[in-house]
């Protein structure tokens, strides 16, 4: 398994970029979050993240730890793959996604390319799950900190 990888940007795709490392290519699908902050030729460090199936070895790589912990969130509900997860995190940043996800707003989430209302909901009713982790990546590194010290001792009676 890869944690990261550090090397340097030899190509930028439209959802993909190419890492180099020691003469061996890389193929890292992304954000355009990500995206945006790479340059050809400059040396970064991509937060990876495997996706295995039968067919298919894919590796997701992240500019930033918080944004690759979100992309495992979102996979981990059931019938959200990569390919939705990437789209979320591609429309959304990270305080958006965290908080159409505290606040149940299955349109916003919608918003994003791919997502339909199936998996929007899905995504939100699974929350009960996800909600703690949310709130753990949140806490200590946004201007959502305040809110969520203010509100975590807080019943959640949302999906009872």
């Amino acid at each position: 398994m890869f944690d990261y990888l550090n090397g340097e940007i030899e190509e930028i795709l439209i959802n993909s970029v190419v890492v180099e490392i020691n003469g061996i290519g890389f193929l890292v699908n992304t954000s355009l979050k990500t995206i945006s902050e790479v340059k050809l030729g400059q040396r970064i460090k991509l937060y990876i993240t495997e996706a295995i199936g039968e067919s298919n070895f894919d590796l997701y790589g992240f500019a930033d730890l918080q944004e690759k912990k979100f992309f495992e969130l979102l996979i981990s509900v059931s019938g959200v793959g990569p390919e939705a997860a990437i789209s979320l995190l591609s429309s959304l940043n990270t305080d958006q996604l965290f908080m159409a996800v505290i606040n149940d707003d299955s349109k916003m989430l919608t918003s994003a390319p791919g997502i339909g209302t199936k998996i929007a909901q899905r995504i939100i009713m699974e929350q009960v799950t996800i909600r703690a982790e949310f709130r753990y990546l949140r806490c200590c590194c946004s201007s959502y900190g305040p809110w969520l010290q203010q509100h975590r001792n807080q019943p959640d009676y949302s999906r009872r």
